[in-house]
């Protein structure tokens, strides 16, 4: 996918749904925190999908039961992916500076990278098996900026 995004412009690109929305518009409380995400695990869950993660983006092995393996996007019993990333320009994304989370969501923002801001947004609905994952992307610089926007799974 090719994305051009002109100064002072933003895209929201999201996989099924509005998902970028949900975070955007909800009067609930939030809580952030931008120190040692590497350190702490994060889950956003429906009653038949869900997401375990560590707050910096990047899926770390995690789990003692069955060592390293717990991690991941499931609609139990099965596990849909060990991980995921985004590739910006072919290069995933560095590990998020910020992590928020709130009732039902948790968005993670990632350092601005060849002048693009970006927000990704997790979500998974009660009813359905699945996981929605919304992008925010924003220029932040004065030029025109293109490159291509990718999706690395691992089952």
């Amino acid at each position: 996918m090719d994305v051009r995004i002109s100064s002072l412009a933003a895209l929201t690109f999201c996989f099924a749904s509005p998902v970028c929305l949900i975070a955007q518009q909800s009067n609930y409380p939030t809580r952030s925190t931008s120190s040692n995400l590497s350190q702490k695990r994060y889950v956003a869950a429906g009653d038949r999908a869900y997401v375990v993660g560590v707050q910096d983006g990047i899926f770390q092995p995690i789990g003692w039961h069955i060592t390293g393996t717990m991690g991941g996007v499931w609609s139990h019993p099965i596990k849909l992916l060990e991980s995921y990333s985004l590739l910006l320009g072919g290069v995933a994304l560095p590990a998020a500076q910020q992590f928020t989370s709130g009732p039902g969501f948790v968005q993670l923002n990632f350092p601005t990278t060849n002048g693009l801001q970006i927000t990704r947004t997790e979500f998974a609905p009660d009813g359905l098996p699945v996981l929605l994952v919304g992008l925010q992307i924003q220029n932040t610089s004065s030029q025109s900026v293109t490159t291509t926007l990718g999706l690395q799974a691992v089952r």
